[in-house]
């Protein structure tokens, strides 16, 4: 049996109209933003700006910048290098001090420590809530993460 392909997308009129009235069009990809982004200009015979047509990412990520902007103390996102490199010196600093193991690949354990933030923070867990934080005791490692969580 096949099945017919289903285009749950919205027409390309759709589109430039949503775009002609100043709207932003939110994909659910980067992939497909692209896509569209791509489809629109070959709409387009003239030289257009580029069209508002934003990954939920980017969106989310533009929206927050720019309402941070506002602020008297602007917060800003940090890049994935930046991230990398937050994690390798808390737990650098964390196993300079606390003598609980040794790592020999710090940078790996960045890795799967901004990881494991990525999956908490996915499935909702919050680290506030004191019985959480109890099931990090029981072992060494997770001890040591909950460590370098905090001070991340």
């Amino acid at each position: 049996m096949t099945l017919p392909a289903v285009n749950s997308l919205p027409s390309l009129e759709t589109i430039n109209t949503t775009l002609r009235r100043g709207g932003v069009v939110i994909t659910a990809t980067q992939r497909l933003a692209r896509h569209l982004i791509q489809q629109v200009s070959l709409q387009n015979a003239v030289v257009v700006e580029k069209p508002a047509i934003l990954s939920i990412e980017a969106w989310l990520i533009a929206t927050w910048s720019s309402i941070e902007e506002r602020n008297e103390r602007p917060r800003r996102l940090l890049s994935m290098a930046e991230s990398s490199e937050l994690w390798r010196r808390v737990i650098e600093d964390h196993n300079a001090t606390h003598s609980t193991f040794s790592l020999l690949q710090s940078e790996s354990a960045a890795q799967l420590a901004a990881r494991c933030r990525v999956a908490l923070k996915t499935h909702q867990v919050s680290m506030a809530y004191e019985a959480n934080r109890r099931r990090f005791q029981s072992e060494v490692d997770t001890r040591n993460f909950l460590a370098w969580l905090d001070a991340f």
